[in-house]
């Protein structure tokens, strides 16, 4: 949440003040550290920008200082780390940032951090470049997609570095493009400083397009707005902006006039850049004093070689130098101040060929030492192979004496423990065939069909038929339940637990098939298995009646012949099934023929099995399944 900006600066200068009560505590008479979250610390670095350049050195300074007094290890806290970097570049030292970046270590969590210190390496690659790879400006963009998808609060200021870099690349139309949405989303746009330095950038930017009408129209905005806050030092640019214009509108007198007073501002307050003498011998030329130009030009050469850091435009002052002293016809000076600006165009070429180089032995050394790491973790590896393959070695020895002594043992008792395990074989067929037996019983996708058409006639609207279903299915359901570990029950009640389905079928397919039960026994006197013909009726209902043109027709038919229950299952169906149904259809059959076995066949009798073939006579189709049971009455 930040403050309302008239009562910014305000606040600012209350957190300077109060910092010896807020930052610390105290305890046993001892001051320690109490650190902020990174949302305190980020808010405070990017909250900078609406101070001018001289009281955000203050700032910034004062808050390190007292902010960090106590901390013990200052150079592993991010934070410290960002805002002495912030520090340096307030104070123009730059060739020590790269140490402070170096420093920060972040957490996975900490994604302001991570993308701020992208922003700060970024800075640093690019700081003494004439122009931006096309590799650096792509890489731009994707860390902007990146903070976009992560809303980082840090995005608007890659912006303003994409702004830069089309201007060093004189790619001036989408430096305005990314200067204009660096401002539109700046958090802090609201900010007289942030205005300033806009409306300047803009200035700029239409200076370098020689774009009268745009460099009039921010011009124009900076001196009212500098004019507003009072502010010497803005409208003094400002001034110089529109010097900047005059010359491009050829009034020459004015623009020299503006210029010298904007120079003499900046040399007062001993903050002379090179390009402000630049401007001026500019000026001077313009205005055919080539003497001045020639003075101001040299002052511009040794403002620019005592820094450091702005020594890539000497040679363009040089240029300018030779140009006056050929305006003069003073071809030895024009000709020695040319040979110099392409001297030392070659030596920044050479130097910039020799940092390559010394990247490139860098690169070819670090390699070196990810080889030689490599070899060294190989070796290790190799090591750690041979003591592990001699653990097995001793270990498989170990293991072959007690298998061997097992096996002895095992030998030894061979007898019991296989009569032992063939107990044991048949009791868990008889349970896992007891598993798959219920699975079959009560299949899932016939309780799931059963409650969709429940739900189907609730939404009709068709209350009674509704509830007929749900006695129907609860009946159903119950019976499975009881009969569940039963081995045999009646003739009488599996045709009623087969009827109960048949029935809630018949509603499911609304009525799309008849069926009957003929039987030629006593059904009371008679048993079964459970559930054993529950999946051949499933099959015809299922598959062998599925979209039939005509109304299906099941007969099921008990009768008893040879001393033998046999069972006859014949539909009016498709006959001879899909492939699709085969598999699954197969495995309910070996299921069934599993569990005959198991309860009739023993000792190589074959007392229990069932035939089933596909009907195709006359015209007709369908299927037939005869089960053959040895026959068992109740005594």
């Amino acid at each position: 949440m930040f403050f309302p900006f008239r009562y910014r600066k305000l606040f600012w200068v209350i957190t300077i003040i109060l910092m010896d009560s807020t930052l610390f505590s105290q305890s046993n008479g001892e001051r320690f550290f109490l650190p902020k979250n990174d949302d305190y610390y980020l808010n405070f670095i990017l909250a900078t920008d609406t101070l001018i350049p001289q009281k955000k050195q203050i700032v910034v300074s004062v808050f390190i200082k007292k902010e960090f007094a106590t901390l013990t290890d200052k150079e592993h806290f991010a934070p410290y780390n960002f805002l002495k970097i912030r520090d340096l570049r307030n104070r123009n030292l730059l060739d020590s940032i790269p140490y402070y970046l170096d420093k920060i270590h972040l957490k996975e969590q900490q994604t302001e951090f991570y993308f701020l210190k992208i922003l700060e390496n970024l800075r640093v690659e690019t700081s003494k470049k004439n122009s931006i790879s096309h590799d650096i400006i792509a890489k731009t963009l994707k860390i902007i997609e990146s903070a976009d998808e992560k809303n980082s609060k840090v995005t608007y200021k890659f912006f303003e570095e994409l702004a830069k870099f089309c201007f060093i690349n004189k790619n001036y139309e989408k430096a305005q493009v990314y200067s204009q949405i660096y401002f539109d989303k700046n958090i802090f746009n609201k900010s007289k400083v942030v205005q300033q330095r806009f409306y300047d950038i803009q200035c700029l930017i239409a200076i370098a397009k020689n774009d009268s009408t745009n460099l009039k129209k921010y011009m124009n905005k900076a001196i009212d707005l500098a004019k507003k806050n009072n502010d010497k030092e803005a409208l003094i640019r400002a001034k110089e902006f529109e010097s900047q214009y005059n010359i491009l509108t050829n009034n020459q007198k004015e623009s020299l006039i503006q210029t010298q007073e904007s120079y003499h501002f900046f040399k007062k307050k001993e903050r002379l850049e090179p390009s402000m003498a630049n401007n001026l011998a500019y000026t001077f030329l313009k205005n055919n004093k080539l003497d001045s130009a020639i003075y101001y030009f040299k002052e511009a050469i040794i403002l620019s070689r005592q820094n450091t850091n702005n020594q890539e435009n000497t040679n363009n002052y040089l240029k300018g130098l030779s140009e006056t002293y050929a305006l003069q016809k003073d071809y030895q000076n024009a000709y020695n101040s040319l040979k110099t600006a392409y001297s030392l165009e070659k030596e920044q070429e050479e130097k910039l060929q020799a940092q390559k180089i010394d990247s490139l032995l860098i690169q070819y050394e670090t390699k070196k030492k990810e080889q030689e790491i490599k070899i060294l973790r190989l070796n290790n590896e190799l090591n750690n192979k041979t003591i592990f393959q001699q653990k097995i070695i001793f270990f498989g020895a170990f293991l072959f004496i007690s298998l061997l002594s097992i096996g002895v043992y095992i030998l030894y008792n061979r007898k019991f423990l296989n009569e032992k395990n063939e107990k044991l074989q048949i009791e868990n067929a008889r349970l896992l065939l007891e598993q798959k037996t219920r699975q079959m019983q009560l299949n899932p996708h016939f309780i799931y069909n059963a409650i969709a058409n429940l739900q189907g006639l609730i939404s009709q609207e068709e209350k009674i038929e509704a509830n007929r279903y749900l006695v129907k299915l609860s009946n159903f359901i119950r019976k499975i339940l009881e009969i569940n570990r039963q081995e045999y029950i009646s003739l009488n009640e599996e045709i009623e637990i087969l009827e109960n389905y048949l029935q809630l079928q018949q509603i499911r397919f609304s009525d799309s098939f008849d069926y009957e039960f003929i039987t030629d026994l006593d059904p009371e006197t008679c048993i079964i298995p459970p559930m054993l013909i529950q999946p051949f009726i499933e099959n015809s209902v299922e598959h062998g009646f599925k979209n039939l043109p005509y109304k299906g027709h099941l007969q099921i038919h008990f009768y008893s012949e040879d001393n033998k229950l046999k069972i006859n299952i014949r539909d009016n169906g498709w006959g001879i099934q899909t492939p699709k149904n085969v598999t699954k259809k197969s495995l309910s059959k070996i299921i069934i023929q599993e569990r005959l076995d198991l309860l009739f066949n023993h000792n190589g009798k074959k007392l229990a099995y069932f035939i089933s073939q596909p009907i195709e006579e006359n015209e007709k189709t369908g299927y037939i399944v005869t089960i053959y049971l040895p026959l068992i009455l109740e005594k």
